[in-house]
């Protein structure tokens, strides 16, 4: 579990210091404490212990529900996961942190969710983090189980395709968000092929505006884009995000 553990942990510190930890040291400004195990079971209760002062006010500011919804964001999108809206309090500390949210991503791929899917890889079992918010509820952050686990095998083709896509989430820091593709309900992740700072700001105007756009309107009234895409798939040609390389005049 200790791949569960570097994941609420490097989470926490990124969304509360704008800041993407790069070492795991037992003088860390944010800890994971275990309170207890339980018998008979893989549940284990851990704590979020933080040290720093200047995040303590972070928290303070924006509160324990946006952080709870900002964690659940930065992991969800390390699995091209989509999650609910985020509060206005969430999106302000978004805006605040700005592209470290990339960064924080990149650093989760690596060996700290190849290390959380070991259980439903090994064991065949899936892990499910919550948050306690009484002593009855605990509602959940984010799941991890044998779908999820293919993810990290995923890869990016080399055959281009050709899109028409209504952006539904985009963060403009990083260029990261979630598209439509028309005549279809559900959303998939997308980017940006190669570092999102060097797309013209033309381009980018067009993304957001398309979100703000089509914002509130039934997709059937959607103005769409077309893109060239390169397809992130899994290894049974499921497509689990999109890397814009060209936008096309509709």
């Amino acid at each position: 579990m200790q791949g569960v553990s570097d994941a609420m942990r490097i989470a926490a510190e990124t969304v509360l210091s704008g800041k993407t930890p790069t070492r795991n040291t037992s003088k860390g400004r944010v800890r994971t404490k275990l309170r207890r195990t339980f018998d008979g079971s893989y549940g284990q209760e851990f704590h979020l212990e933080i040290y720093d002062q200047d995040m303590r006010k972070s928290l303070r500011r924006i509160g324990r529900a946006a952080f709870i919804e900002l964690i659940t964001y930065v992991v969800n999108e390390a699995i091209y996961q989509e999650t609910a809206e985020l509060s206005e309090k969430a999106k302000t500390q978004l805006d605040r942190i700005g592209n470290v949210t990339g960064t924080v991503v990149r650093r989760l791929q690596g060996s700290i969710l190849k290390n959380i899917h070991q259980v439903s890889r090994q064991l065949g079992y899936g892990v499910t983090i919550r948050h306690r918010t009484s002593r009855l509820e605990r509602p959940s952050v984010v799941k991890f189980d044998s779908e999820t686990a293919k993810v990290m095998d995923a890869k990016v083709s080399g055959e281009k395709v050709e899109l028409e896509m209504g952006v539904t989430r985009l963060n403009i820091h990083t260029g990261n968000g979630r598209l439509q593709i028309k005549g279809h309900g559900e959303t998939v992740a997308f980017g940006f092929q190669g570092r999102y700072r060097n797309i013209a700001i033309n381009a980018k105007k067009v993304f957001s505006e398309n979100l703000n756009k089509n914002n509130g309107l039934e997709d059937t009234d959607w103005e769409y884009l077309r893109v060239g895409a390169l397809p992130m798939k899994l290894a049974d040609g499921t497509v689990v995000k999109y890397f814009v390389t060209e936008l096309y005049e509709i």
